[in-house]
């Protein structure tokens, strides 16, 4: 091991950043205190002999770059690519900006993709991956459940080498169809059976994404589908029908943002001392998690039931996106 001043061009760091995506925010105060004369400590790197791997200091290295510093300051140790990735798994859990679910999910991911080099079996157990990448159990099976091949695997090894079969999961039960209707109409959200009031609805419009109607008072339709043009169970209906409140909500960032950008282009001097880029970073982090959230469609495994990939039975839009291709062409 040894500390050295590295050339920022070869720093090779494509497919190493465990995280989902670096913090602007922590970026910009690396960069602020970096200016202000703040020392840092090197990044860690590996060296194969040819490449140097970055394995912790992203946040760090992308400041030194926008402070235009050629010269980056790494601590250099020996190993390949893999070893600065099983590095780079642990970097962050015991300093270091703390990981975020998604940056965990991301890892959980990446630690599956690179199994083989990893030295892990086919199809390892979730706790395998949850040990390298520092989570518990349920929360990598639950990622390893997006993963086509994991879950749909018929065994996977355990920790002690042994490969262990599943059991079969059980057909899913018939669901009731009421007489005269294809589904049943869900109640209102404000009672059981009677009709709302305007305090009920707290002044939801009940509209949908394609601006029908689905007040209370308004004739429903006799069936619901998906975003897929899937048919919506009955059991989930009327969590199904709610997702116009998400929708709602993006509505609302959107118009926040909109209201930022339009003080930050006309110079006023009331927003003299606003920090926009950090105030627009959170809108749009914001944005992006509750359009995410919003319902989009059946889930593909269990098909409405709940599971550990969908635990209500509606895939939101975010985890459809992450599915697998063929998945994507599957209809519940």
């Amino acid at each position: 091991m040894s500390v050295s001043y590295l050339k920022k061009e070869s720093i090779q760091t494509k497919g190493m950043q465990v995280r989902a995506r670096l913090c602007e925010e922590t970026v910009q105060e690396y960069v602020e205190a970096m200016t202000a004369g703040a020392k840092f400590p090197p990044v860690i790197v590996f060296h194969d002999g040819t490449n140097y791997w970055l394995a912790d200091g992203f946040h760090r290295l992308e400041a030194w770059k926008r402070n235009g510093v050629n010269s980056i300051k790494a601590e250099v140790k020996e190993g390949n690519r893999i070893d600065a990735l099983k590095f780079a798994f642990g970097a962050n859990n015991s300093h270091g900006l703390r990981m975020s679910n998604e940056d965990k999910r991301n890892a959980v991911k990446m630690a599956y993709e690179n199994r083989k080099e990893l030295g892990l079996p086919d199809v390892p157990a979730a706790n395998l991956i949850a040990e390298i990448v520092g989570v518990g159990d349920v929360f990598a099976g639950k990622q390893l459940l997006l993963e086509r091949s994991w879950a749909n695997a018929t065994a996977r090894t355990g920790a002690d080498g042994k490969t262990r079969s599943l059991p079969i999961p059980p057909p899913r039960p018939p669901m009731p169809t009421p007489p005269g209707a294809r589904f049943p109409i869900p109640p209102p959200r404000g009672g059981s059976g009677g009709g709302s009031t305007p305090s009920d609805r707290d002044g939801d419009e009940d509209q949908g994404l394609g601006g029908e109607d689905l007040s209370p008072s308004s004739v429903r339709p006799t069936h619901l589908t998906d975003m897929l043009g899937n048919p919506v169970p009955p059991n989930i209906a009327e969590l199904w029908m709610r997702r116009t409140e998400l929708t709602e909500l993006v509505k609302l960032l959107q118009k926040g943002r909109l209201a930022v950008a339009k003080a930050q282009d006309a110079g006023d001097p009331l927003w003299g001392n606003f920090n926009f880029s950090s105030v627009m970073m959170h809108i749009d982090n914001a944005l992006a998690n509750v359009k995410g959230a919003v319902p989009h469609c059946v889930c593909v495994y269990c098909q409405g039931i709940g599971c550990k990939a969908c635990r209500t039975g509606i895939l939101p839009l975010a985890q459809y996106e992450r599915l697998p291709r063929e998945l994507k062409a599957v209809k519940a």
